[in-house]
């Protein structure tokens, strides 16, 4: 049962809103860009299909290939960058 104050107010766990707690995202000082979510997103979806192309033939051998063949012409597109 919630418990409630006189005023008619909700009393609950206080949020506190300070640098660390706005500031999740940060590893080491710097803050993730926009090019390194997108090569992360790029490599993550390179692992899915390849995770599908080696469950289908039931191969870690197929798994890897297909991981570093989409990894590449991934780079190579331009798709995944420096």
């Amino acid at each position: 049962m919630p418990n409630f104050d006189g005023a008619g107010g909700r009393e609950g766990p206080r949020l506190e809103v300070n640098s660390e707690n706005i500031n999740r995202n940060e590893r080491r000082g710097e803050e993730m860009g926009a090019k390194q979510k997108l090569n992360s997103a790029n490599i993550v979806g390179a692992l899915v299909v390849a995770a599908f192309i080696g469950g289908a033939f039931g191969s870690w051998t197929m798994f890897a290939i297909a991981t570093a063949v989409l990894v590449v012409a991934a780079v190579y597109t331009g798709d995944i960058r420096r």
